[in-house]
């Protein structure tokens, strides 16, 4: 059972029951009355003004500062007091590793003393000597671990007069020899005429009475000692998450096999010694600290034998813990950081990667408590953030849960160096213990952590610790339908970080131990497997697992029947037609990819949205005039042109335009250039210059001034007007080159206004379209994301990069390894003559277009004379095309094409 609070420990913070000096909060030197009474008030008020100074504690400490208070007012106690050293406040003992433990069977002369002050306590808070007192008297020394033969002897020191072990002194000048108390005692100093008289009055009688109370006691205590056995311990003040109390950990079998080395626990008996620390419900002393924290970290290597309800009880005892020192931040801080020692990531060995795992899944349950202090809280979440990320509070709420993350780091950190199977069998058998009786789970961080080793592990034809690291985890899994083994090892073939390498040495073990009709030896790959045997491999898998329908539901199958539709579609004549085609064409060649790795869903959705936001462009109807404005003022213009030469009506008409928004077409822009160079009188001619200041970013205006250049004056007033309107410096009106630069100015002007607008806005807005398709091309991604020009180049040279590795992975013929480096050369040579984005974009496509030829070559040999073909007919339409448009959309749909041959050679 636990050891009871000392009244002490309550109501003046310290357990200070045998040291007179201490309860009353005095310095241990001579004192005088006058001192002692003002501590004996000082207290007294103290406990008057505690919350439970209404209690039977209350009642005991008061009793005892009365006591101490006595002895230090007799003189010769005081200096028998002064004389010994200080002795400790009474607590229980915890056995520390290492160290002797005092004998725990105290003498008869210690017992008296031990309980002297108990024994006045007990009488008066009980009412006197009654059955209750007996039995409170009986608690409190079996909990000091006094033996029950020994309680008369104190009760007899104190009921009967007796002081045990009191030293004799000669007498000094003939007088009688008096008793020297001990030092401790509650029992006050008795003058000798007190002590004679009683001698000769009532000797008999006290002696008869001592005799019969101490018979008394010595039988009922025999008959009330309870039998030695393993007591229920208490329930915390904070509990873990089942809300468990604390338990014994040592089971009946397990008691019977004593530690061998007191230093070195077993993970039994560490647990056992946290839960007796616990017990003691107080801040833990330095050396019980180190008993804590040798104890921790055997616990924490070897946690994994114990059972469930252990690791709860423990966890329930650690939790009271770090509450008890929750008033003490440096002490708090000290049993965090005890428990964070226990974390050791780069180890290898079992009982590193279980001491981990127990670190992280401890500070995790400990970061879930509410009722610390910020410090304590901050210090733990601190130190989790540091394993699991800024996302410590949500990523796990429990033990479980901190564990299985710490688990998967593990995994990961394995992954990266390579170790042999043997630590990944260890590894096995921490993440059993940390997931507990749940195999859905075990299932799901097993495939996680295999995972983590396919994609960041070494190839295992490369290292033989990687391939017995994938077999001894795969042989962990079922391949089963239906299940989650089958979804994600389904989802491998299609994920192209996954090399078929890595295929082989997985789908062997899981092919040998699986008992499903259809799984055998030919859905094995090969360590070379292409990307289309991989996909074969995949739709087999999904016919036998998942249950899924035969080639006419295969998408590919759907895929290759709207290409050949789209393929016999005209292209349109425009510029933005030929744009949109090149779209379309791009957007199959992404499905194509989507359908290649298993992302059925995606293809679906490019398919169904092909041409819904291209045909919605192409319909908008464009003009050239709608870029310069269309018909906007032509009122105005009919009315200026009907005003002839009258100049106020003119004048009128040129101040509307300088109100109000108005939009400028062709027309009304023309009039007012006109007049800004060529009308009459000045007025009308500096009027019009004003309002062509005002409307200078309209196309309009840009485009009239530049009809009227040739008719311009070379004034002054006119290059000024040019100057502004072109934004641009002019040289002098006299200088040769005056009218060239107009002219170029202008121009540049006019195109820098026109671009994005009308035509140019549909086209810009394809370009995104086709940005975004190459980017899906790339990435794998269905996103909506905008693009331009600039991005559709590195989309374009990103993809003819992810072609050639492909290429240069995959061949291995030397003719083909020949034409791919030729290839190398013909990039070069078209970036080269390459005359800004457009034509950059170009040579990276019909590269792209010739590597995805080779790869398709190598793949598929049997192909090769139709591969060449459509290579050559891409060769034949790019030297008889118009314009680069042409070029673009020729190489586009000769990648659908080669998707065509590709597919059609991998139908399952």
């Amino acid at each position: 059972m636990s050891t009871p609070r000392n009244p002490g420990e309550t109501f003046l913070g310290a357990s200070v029951v045998n040291d007179p000096f201490a309860l009353l909060g005095l310095p241990r030197r001579p004192v005088d009355d006058q001192t002692v009474l003002a501590a004996l008030g000082a207290r007294m008020e103290g406990v008057a003004k505690h919350p439970r100074s209404q209690t039977p504690e209350a009642n005991e400490l008061r009793l005892a500062l009365h006591a101490a208070a006595a002895q230090l007012l007799d003189a010769q106690v005081q200096e028998l007091l002064l004389s010994e050293p200080a002795r400790e406040s009474e607590r229980p003992q915890v056995p520390i590793p290492g160290q002797p433990m005092p004998n725990s069977k105290p003498s008869p002369i210690l017992a008296a003393v031990g309980l002297s002050h108990d024994v006045l306590m007990v009488v008066a808070a009980n009412g006197g000597w009654n059955q209750r007192a007996m039995r409170r008297l009986a608690q409190i020394a079996h909990a000091r671990g006094i033996p029950s033969a020994e309680i008369p002897t104190a009760v007899i020191s104190v009921l009967g007069g007796f002081t045990p072990n009191v030293a004799t002194e000669p007498a000094i000048g003939g007088q009688e020899s008096r008793p020297r108390p001990r030092s401790g005692s509650l029992t006050p100093t008795i003058p000798n005429v007190s002590s004679r008289k009683r001698s000769s009055g009532s000797l008999v009688p006290i002696i008869l009475s001592i005799l019969t109370i101490s018979t008394f006691i010595l039988i009922w205590v025999r008959l009330t000692e309870p039998k030695p056995k393993q007591q229920a311990l208490p329930a915390p003040s904070a509990v873990n998450d089942a809300e468990q109390p604390i338990q014994p950990l040592i089971t009946d079998e397990q008691a019977a096999s004593p530690p061998k080395d007191e230093t070195h626990y077993s993970s039994v008996e560490a647990a056992q010694q946290i839960v007796d620390l616990a017990s003691l419900r107080q801040p833990l002393s330095d050396d019980e600290m180190k008993a804590f924290q040798l104890a921790h970290s055997a616990l924490a290597e070897g946690w994994i034998e114990l059972g469930s309800d252990q690791v709860s009880a423990v966890h329930n005892a650690i939790v009271e813990l770090l509450y008890a020192h929750a008033m003490t931040p440096e002490r708090a801080q000290r049993f965090v950081a005890s428990i964070a020692k226990a974390y050791r990531p780069n180890g290898t060995d079992r009982a590193a990667l279980a001491s981990t795992v127990w670190a992280v899944g401890t500070l995790t349950r400990l970061s879930q408590e509410r009722n610390l202090p910020t410090a304590i809280d901050s210090a733990i979440v601190g130190r989790l953030a540091g394993v699991l990320g800024d996302g410590v509070r949500s990523a796990a709420k429990s033990f479980r849960e901190g564990a299985i993350a710490a688990s998967q780091i593990e995994a990961e950190m394995l992954a990266d160096s390579d170790q042999p199977a043997k630590v990944w069998m260890d590894w096995l058998r921490v993440l059993g213990a940390a997931v507990g009786a749940d195999p859905e789970r075990r299932e799901q961080e097993i495939l996680r952590a295999l995972e983590t080793v396919l994609i960041t592990g070494k190839e295992p034809t490369a290292s033989r610790a990687a391939y017995k690291t994938i077999e001894t985890l795969a042989r962990e899994l079922t391949l089963e339908p239906k299940s989650r083994t089958a979804d994600v090892v389904i989802g491998w073939f299609a994920d192209d970080r996954i090399s078929a390498a890595d295929l082989t040495a997985v789908m062997r073990p899981l092919v040998q131990g699986s008992l499903t009709e259809g799984i055998d030896q030919s859905l094995i790959p090969a360590n070379s497997a292409t990307e289309p045997q991989r996909m074969a491999i995949r739709q087999r898998l999904q016919t036998v697992l998942q249950g899924k329908g035969d080639q006419q539901d295969w998408p590919g199958t759907q895929w290759l029947k709207l290409t050949e539709s789209e393929l016999a579609k005209p292209v349109p004549t425009s510029a933005a037609g030929h744009v949109a085609r090149v779209v379309s064409m791009s957007r199959l060649s992404s499905a194509a990819h989507a359908i290649l790795w298993g992302d059925d869903q995606a293809a679906e959705f490019i398919v169904a949205n092909l041409h819904d936001d291209t045909n919605r462009l192409l319909a908008v109807k464009v003009t050239p005039v709608s870029a310069l404005g269309g018909d906007g003022s032509l009122d105005w213009a009919t009315r200026y042109l009907n005003a002839r030469q009258n100049i106020p009506i003119r004048e009128a008409l040129l101040g509307e335009l300088t109100r109000g928004n108005h939009t400028l077409g062709p027309v009304a822009a023309e009039l007012v250039i006109k007049e800004a160079f060529l009308g009459t009188p000045a007025t009308i001619r500096r009027q019009a210059q004003d309002v062509a200041r005002l409307h200078r970013s309209s196309p309009a205006i840009v485009n009239a001034m530049l009809e009227y250049l040739p008719r311009a004056p070379h004034v002054q007033s006119v290059s000024d007007l040019i100057e502004t309107i072109a934004r641009t410096r002019l040289p002098a009106t006299d200088n040769p080159a005056w009218a060239y630069r107009v002219r170029k100015a202008t121009v540049e002007r006019l195109l820098e206004l026109i671009t994005g607008v009308g035509q140019g806005e549909i086209v810009d807005q394809l370009v995104a379209l086709l940005a975004q398709s190459y980017d899906a091309r790339l990435t794998g991604s269905t996103g909506t994301s905008t693009g331009d020009s600039q991005t559709l180049e590195l989309a374009a040279e990103g993809l003819y990069q992810s072609w050639h590795d492909r290429a240069d992975e995959q061949i291995a013929d030397i003719r083909l390894r020949s034409e791919l480096e030729s290839l190398d050369h013909r990039l070069i040579g078209r970036l080269t003559l390459a005359r800004g984005t457009l034509e950059r974009f170009a040579a990276y496509q019909v590269s792209a277009v010739e590597a995805a030829g080779l790869l398709i070559r190598a793949e598929q040999p049997a192909q090769s004379g139709q591969v060449e073909a459509v290579i050559e007919n891409l060769t034949e339409r790019r030297r008889s095309a118009d314009n680069v448009l042409e070029q673009l959309v020729a190489s586009e749909e000769t990648m659908v094409r080669l998707w065509q041959i590709r597919l059609e050679g991998s139908t399952p």
